[in-house]
């Protein structure tokens, strides 16, 4: 490759896959992980990205098929630990079914919030039938600051 790098000033560019040490604003999301394989140039001295000709569009695709396959896991590992089935899951998000089986299916990328709501669920199923309960009552929890 005959690429100066804009950080260091080196030539010293290498072909490497950058799946897995990849997060960059994409999108609506702040920061997303780049989970599929991408090469890209990377300069050897300082670790810096080359973008050129067409590595932001391939960029964006693998960023996008990440964001499918987080999602789609999200939806699966939230289904096993929650024991409840995708309708009952559509209803506690505020989805339709439809939308759900697009996104588990990775065939739909979900928004930030929605990406946000299902990786926040993953992690402790048991929040999501806790908070959407219609007999919640916040001044119970006491989490105001002022009533």
């Amino acid at each position: 490759m005959n690429l100066r790098c804009g950080e260091c000033g080196e030539k010293k560019f290498e072909a490497r896959n950058v799946r897995g040490d990849f997060y960059t604003p994409w999108r609506d999301f702040p920061r997303a992980y780049l989970t599929k394989d991408l090469v890209l140039p990377v300069c050897g001295n300082c670790g810096n990205y080359a973008i050129v000709d067409d590595e932001a569009e391939r960029i964006d695709l693998a960023m996008e098929a990440s964001v499918r396959d987080q999602a789609s896991q999200f939806i699966d590992i939230i289904k096993s630990k929650a024991n409840i089935n995708a309708v009952k899951l559509a209803s506690l998000l505020g989805v339709t079914p439809e939308y759900l089986s697009m996104l588990s299916n990775q065939k739909n990328t979900p928004s930030y919030r929605i990406w946000n709501m299902l990786k926040l669920v993953s992690t402790d199923p048991k929040k999501l039938t806790l908070e959407l309960d219609p007999n919640w009552d916040i001044r119970k929890e006491n989490l105001l600051l002022r009533a």
